[in-house]
Formats: C-alpha cells, structure tokens, sequence
C-alpha cells in the first residue's frame, strides 16, 4: 500500500492523476505532496507548472517549473515555452541554453511528452509556445495527431 504521508507517493501519483484528466485531483495532491517537503517532489512541480501551462498562467507556469528540482526535459520545455508564450526577451536565450541542437530538442520533448502520457492538446500548446520561443515543428508532425 501507498503511504499517503510520503510526498514522493503523493507527487508520483498527482502525475498520473494529471495525464489521466484529473486535473484537480492532480492540481490538489501536488499541491499537499509540495507542502509536506521543504524542497518540493519533482512530480508534484512539474504537475503544478503542467496545470497552470494548460489554463494560460504562462508567469505561474514559468515560476512553477524555475522552482522544480531537476532540469529534465518536460520542465525545461515548460520553461522555454512559458517564456515564449509571455513574449519575453530571454525566451529565445532560453531555448538556446535548453538545446544546442533544436532538432534534437523537439524529438526530445516529443518523446518525453509521450512518456509522461501528456494529453494531445496540451502537447500542442506546449509546442506552439516552443514555436514562439524559437523552436520549429515543421519537420514532422505532432504527436498531438495535428
């Protein structure tokens, strides 16, 4: 059985809750498993910035995943994208530091957003905001089926 007060439990299972379209059940776990620790579970930062990406507080989402421990590639494309959706000078900076190769990063994210079950609508918001950050999508198409 789950320990309900492991927070690591509780972040691991909001990101399953968030790729199933629970999101307030997602949004509300995260956010009890980030406030038992003092550094907050990856899971449960990157179910916070996911959520705010997928209802438009682009400066929330961008906070939410500066905030994530770790630099894996579902929070740095949150980061990139926020910033490229907020319009903001660095966003370009950003990709650039992110990826050297943007090729490599675009299959990258595309196979991370795959993994993490991310919803096809989400995904292509996510790469529509890499897509102002600089990054291009033409080559091949979305996972997202569009």
């Amino acid at each position: 059985a789950l320990n309900p007060n492991n927070s690591a439990n509780a972040a691991s299972l909001s990101l399953v809750l968030f790729a199933t379209g629970y999101f307030k059940a997602a949004n509300d776990l995260a956010r009890e498993a980030v406030a038992m620790e003092e550094t907050p579970p990856r899971d449960a930062s990157l179910v916070l910035a996911l959520d705010a990406y997928r209802n438009a507080r682009w400066s929330e989402a961008s906070l939410a995943a500066e905030q994530a421990v770790g630099n894996d590639m579902l929070t740095r494309a949150i980061r990139v994208a926020a910033l490229g959706e907020l319009g903001a000078d660095s966003a370009a900076q950003r990709l650039g530091e992110a990826a050297t190769d943007r090729a490599a990063f675009v299959a990258a994210f595309r196979q991370a957003a795959k993994m993490a079950q991310l919803r096809a609508d989400l995904v292509t918001s996510l790469e529509t905001g890499l897509g102002k950050a600089g990054a291009s999508f033409e080559a091949v198409a979305s996972i997202s089926g569009q």
